[in-house]
């Protein structure tokens, strides 16, 4: 009942082709738009001096997903010669993800570096899920699991105090 689709491993480990490019870039945009709002939504409002971190969440969230999808574009280029469409969707999504739990609280040079980093976790980790015969279609797993985790880790690392609202407690990443 649980397992790879059938058939999926036959012939191989390679990846299945796209059924629509197009859709997947598409769903990226829509997705990333989506995103911004979300992340800046998530900074409890823009009264008083709130609209800092909207500001600066909207800053990192970008900034992370333009690292992400650049270090993905870049690692696709690397390994094959040519972009593929799920690479440069998965690294943006990625870094998405990787920015997510602290966007309020970084500044834009280390949104740039989570981001890169979740870009490249997200396609580095789907061929070894291949290779594992862990059949992932999206790559759901990679993008999220293993780049939440990187986010976790991330905040524990880079994270600098926060005066404003005390969003973190008086406490510093270890790196600060």
């Amino acid at each position: 009942m649980v397992g790879p689709r059938i058939g999926r491993y036959d012939d191989g480990e390679g990846a299945l082709p796209m059924g629509s490019p197009t859709n997947a870039i598409l769903g990226m945009f829509m997705l990333w738009w989506g995103w911004l709002g979300f992340n800046c939504g998530s900074t409890f409002g823009i009264t008083g001096d709130r609209w800092k971190y909207a500001a600066r969440t909207a800053v990192a969230t970008l900034q992370s997903s333009i690292g992400g999808g650049l270090a993905g574009m870049s690692l696709s280029w690397y390994k094959n010669r040519r972009l593929e469409v799920a690479d440069v969707v998965n690294s943006v999504l990625g870094a998405l993800v990787s920015i997510t739990a602290g966007c309020a609280l970084f500044t834009t040079w280390e949104a740039l570096f989570i981001g890169i980093i979740g870009g490249l976790i997200s396609v580095m980790a789907m061929p070894l899920f291949d290779k594992l015969h862990i059949d992932d279609p999206v790559g759901a797993t990679s993008v999220h699991g293993l780049c939440g985790m990187w986010a976790m880790i991330a905040i524990g690392l880079l994270v600098k105090k926060d005066s404003l609202l005390s969003m973190t407690k008086g406490k510093s990443g270890l790196l600060r």
